[in-house]
């Protein structure tokens, strides 16, 4: 039985073809290919918050053909064997390593959540993997803290963009969302300072309001408006607005 052959009877005998995939592509790309160090396959059981296959290839980062043009081919090459083969479309990531002598090759490095999701965010974004897992609690339990504070305002824009009034702002002063900045302020005056709401070009509109010790509390009816670069809040402040963007604005 040829390999065609045995690759129609795995087909219909079961549906996870994680190793058969292996199998095709050991035997096309990485034995073809000098500097294709190793490919491993996820099958979606692996883990609840994915329902495709995703495919790794391992490429030796000091190889001979070492560009990023060279690579590309690869992965594009190994989409339509699978595609043509298995009826399969695979997310694919490429992974560069020192050597294909490497250790960390023989250590399944794909097994951990995180490092697949590491992966899936140096590719394609961290906008993009939120969508493709579903949600950003999903995306949160798995990642944890580990966006920057650039990666958190580039997600705020996108996020505007893709959710917001005509792609320009989203409103989000019902949720109280209070911050720390210094705008117009004396030593005189106690301030409190609410986001109304975040725009696409990475502002974020304000209002500002201070203390009146008559009434032992802010005057939430005397206020003064602002704008300021989203930059200037916090990392934590940062994640309270895209927490909030997600679970009241859009619901995910």
């Amino acid at each position: 039985m040829n390999l065609k052959e045995s690759i129609k009877k795995v087909l219909r005998e079961e549906r996870n073809h994680s190793k058969l995939i292996v199998k095709l592509l050991n035997r096309l790309i990485v034995s073809k290919y000098e500097d294709v160090c190793k490919i491993e396959v996820v099958h979606p059981s692996v883990d609840s918050d994915y329902d495709f296959y995703r495919v790794f290839v391992y490429f030796n980062q000091h190889g001979k053909n070492g560009s990023k043009y060279w690579e590309e081919n690869i992965l594009n090459e190994v989409w339509e064997y699978v595609h043509d083969t298995f009826g399969i479309s695979p997310a694919l990531h490429s992974v560069r390593v020192p050597s294909c002598n490497d250790n960390k090759l023989n250590e399944n490095s794909v097994d951990t959540r995180f490092n697949r999701i590491k992966s899936m965010v140096d590719e394609f974004g961290v906008f993009n993997t939120i969508k493709a897992l579903g949600s950003y609690t999903k995306f949160k339990k798995i990642y944890g803290d580990n966006l920057t504070k650039d990666e958190k305002v580039i997600l705020i824009r996108e996020l505007v963009k893709e959710y917001g009034e005509d792609g320009d702002y989203i409103d989000v002063m019902p949720y109280d969302i209070f911050v720390e900045i210094d705008y117009n302020q004396t030593d005189s005056y106690d301030y409190t300072t609410e986001v109304i709401y975040v725009n696409k070009g990475g502002y974020f509109n304000f209002r500002q309001y201070s203390y009146d010790d008559e009434l032992d509390d802010y005057d939430w009816e005397d206020y003064h408006n602002g704008s300021e670069y989203l930059f200037v809040l916090s990392e934590s402040e940062l994640e309270n607005i895209i927490r909030v963007i997600f679970e009241r604005v859009i619901h995910k």
